[in-house]
Formats: C-alpha cells, structure tokens, sequence
C-alpha cells in the first residue's frame, strides 16, 4: 500500500474484472474481497470522494447483502452520508445500525462514537 494511486487503480479494475465472472463460487469470493478492500481504501484516505463511497457502498450492499463486511460497509454508508451527502439522512442510517441487534457491537460502537461526534461539533 506505498502507492495508493497504483492500488487504487488496480483494485478498482480488478473489481471490474471480476464483475464479469462473478457466477463461479470462487471468483464471487474473490470479488467480494476485493470490493470490501477498495471500499476500506476508499474510505481511508484523505480527500475521500464520499459521494463515490456512498455508490461504491450501495452496491456491494446489494449485491452481497450476505456478506460477512455488510455491517462495515453499512457503518461506511452512513459515514458518506453524514459527511456532506445527506447530513440527516446519515444519522438517520447511523441511528439504525445502533437500534438494529443484528448489528455487531464493534460496530454499533462506531455508530454511537460518529453519532457523538457530530452532536458535539454541532453544539460547538
């Protein structure tokens, strides 16, 4: 991970590629590996592009709504969402990771630290 630009670049038509031959049970693995992957790089560098992670989000949702990352890239959708797509409709996302039990803990701890964050930097 040196060369953000290059992994970007690769993971992105990798994800493409694999799109294609996503039938076989194997490369539908690896497909979705490589999605989650792109969607955590996508997520963590600064600068993100948070109506491209709110698309990115949306489709690995629907296409792997099974998937053991779907809470993660749900967590992420709203984290798009809250900053500067749909501010109310983010804490709405947020909010509903936190009521839902099927929600990991970890991640509805992240859920209750964003929805914190943003009460505070609104009351500031």
């Amino acid at each position: 991970l040196s060369d953000r630009t290059r992994f970007k670049k690769a993971a992105k038509a990798l994800v493409k590629d694999l799109k294609q031959i996503k039938s076989d049970k194997v490369f539908r693995s690896v497909y979705e590996r490589v999605a989650y992957l792109y969607i955590e790089f996508m997520a963590s560098t600064s600068g993100t592009n948070f109506a491209e992670l709110l698309g990115v989000t949306g489709r690995f949702l629907s296409e792997f709504d099974e998937s053991a990352y779907k809470w993660r890239v749900s967590y992420l959708r709203g984290i798009s969402l809250v900053n500067g797509i749909d501010y109310k409709q983010g804490k709405k996302h947020l909010n509903s990771l936190l009521s839902n039990k099927d929600v990991p803990e970890d991640i509805r701890d992240l859920a209750r630290s964003e929805l914190s964050s943003l009460e505070l930097s609104n009351n500031l």
